[in-house]
């Protein structure tokens, strides 16, 4: 992949990279994937959301009854 910025944006980044201790490709990288993470999450929790049965709330309650054991 090949990408344009402006000089002053690569030598920004450039300097945030070294100051991360990481190669310019490994920062700009992971800045790209913490960046599509943040914006596919909803994206993915809805999905899992519809998939739901709801029965896993149902064992979460019948977990509230029980008191835990010494030690735990």
């Amino acid at each position: 992949m090949s990408i344009e910025c402006p000089e002053a944006v690569v030598e920004a980044v450039a300097k945030a990279a070294a100051k991360a201790g990481v190669t310019l490709e490994r920062y700009v990288s992971t800045v790209l994937l913490t960046s599509a993470s943040e914006v596919l999450q909803g994206d993915y929790l809805d999905a899992r959301a519809k998939r739901s049965t709801g029965l896993g709330w149902d064992l979460l309650d019948s977990a509230l009854d029980y008191q835990p054991r010494a030690g735990d």
